[in-house]
């Protein structure tokens, strides 16, 4: 009701203490429009941006309009596993995320299913500000592994980076890691292996 950020779908990953995947902040509630836009935007969330949109309309310093709703929602959890799925769809396009998770295995499944109406998608992950390495499409720190994979093989991964704000007014780099596809329906699948 009413959101401050354009958050939908993001997913935030605590581990050993760390905030592993992580969203930006809000830095300022006085700053100037593009970093009011960036810290509650989308491009400050881990999950999927069409094109260099926001999937809602910015209001003011503090809501967003055309507000998103969730459907098909499903939540499953017992002692074994946890599961949670939903989509919503927009004049870009549809998303739907699906999040997986084996205690016993100590991975992570997360599949993000997207109709594309634009010119590409971006899944972007921000990271933990610690060593990363990449290889192909595999992330590597002393915490996790990440692998990201698609229907995609033209699909391009990159390791960047963008802003963050833990303590008010104050901001600083962070990694993040970008999966940009130019196709029409992609599905990725991103793969958290906890060490």
């Amino acid at each position: 009701f009413r959101p401050s950020q354009s958050d939908i779908f993001h997913f935030d990953f605590w581990y050993k203490g760390y905030n592993i995947l992580r969203d930006g902040g809000s830095f300022s509630y006085n700053t100037c429009q593009e970093n009011n836009i960036y810290f509650s935007g989308i491009k400050s969330h881990n999950t999927i941006q069409f094109d260099d949109q926001d999937p809602m309309a910015k209001m003011g310093n503090f809501l967003w309009g055309n507000w998103i709703n969730a459907e098909k929602v499903v939540v499953s959890s017992n002692k074994s596993h946890f599961f949670v799925s939903a989509s919503y769809k927009l004049k870009y396009g549809l998303h739907k995320r699906s999040i997986k998770m084996n205690f016993g295995e100590k991975i992570w499944l997360i599949e993000d299913f997207v109709e594309n109406k634009m010119k590409f998608v971006t899944l972007r992950w921000r990271l933990h500000p610690t060593n990363w390495s990449i290889k192909g499409n595999e992330l590597n720190s002393s915490l996790i592994s990440m692998k990201i994979l698609s229907n995609d093989n033209k699909a391009k991964i990159s390791l960047t980076s963008g802003w963050e704000s833990i303590f008010y007014n104050n901001k600083e780099i962070i990694p993040i890691c970008e999966f940009k596809s130019f196709k029409k329906n992609v599905l990725f699948k991103t793969i958290i292996k906890l060490k």
